[in-house]
């Protein structure tokens, strides 16, 4: 998946492996504060002030999170093609299982 990214998980019509693809983004990410605070960033056009608006925390409340989020999955959902191989595997994930 890491040589083809997005392509290959929108080409093929495979269930499995788009579920796949989701699993092999994703895991790690069980904590459900952080799952909030990455969906609210993805949803905010990867703006950290609107974010922290939404979810009424502080900016660097966000920036500490989106580190952990980083560390846990191996993406930085701050890096435009990261975040968008983050948001399809969270809708993967969501319609499919």
């Amino acid at each position: 998946y890491k040589s083809l990214g997005l392509l290959a998980i929108l080409a093929q019509g495979n269930r499995e492996r788009k579920v796949a693809f989701a699993h092999a983004v994703i895991d790690g990410l069980e904590d459900l504060e952080l799952r909030r605070t990455l969906e609210v960033f993805l949803d905010s056009n990867l703006n950290l002030t609107s974010t922290a608006k939404k979810l009424h925390i502080h900016r660097n409340t966000v920036i500490y999170r989106l580190d952990q989020i980083q560390r846990l999955i191996g993406r930085d959902p701050r890096v435009f093609e990261q975040a968008l191989e983050i948001k399809t595997a969270l809708l993967i994930k969501q319609l499919l299982e």
